[in-house]
């Protein structure tokens, strides 16, 4: 692309950078880009066919991870509606699971007397 004169043509070109924690870039930066998980229908008829009623229930998020915490809360609220019975009132806080829960698991925990769901972070 040229100005049409004798000075330096003139160039468009768009740079975009993902995560860059230093330094100058042309035009976009995305910064921490984060996933907001919400519950599908598919997910919602999974829990319902699959979460047996058998022993209450534990939702758990991740602590210091706002979404996580907002989907456990969504999946708590769920079940609670659904007349499932629950630990507690809202999803409570863990720290960590070794190995790390990434997204959302279901299993018996407290020696089998409960249904635990870990929700981790979004991958």
């Amino acid at each position: 692309m040229s100005t049409g004169d004798d000075r330096r043509p003139m160039i468009d070109q768009s740079v975009t950078s993902h995560n860059q924690s230093g330094g100058i870039t042309a035009h976009t930066v995305n910064l921490n880009h984060r996933i907001k998980r919400t519950m599908s229908d598919d997910f919602k008829a999974g829990l319902l066919r699959d979460l047996k009623r058998d022993r209450p229930v534990q939702v758990m998020g991740m602590n210091g991870n706002a979404e996580s915490i907002a989907f456990a809360n969504e999946i708590h609220s769920f079940l609670n509606v659904n007349g499932f019975h629950m630990m507690n009132d809202t999803a409570t806080q863990h720290m960590f699971f070794d190995p790390p829960v990434y997204n959302v698991k279901i299993s018996p925990g407290n020696s089998g007397a409960e249904w635990w769901i870990v929700v981790g972070p979004a991958e």
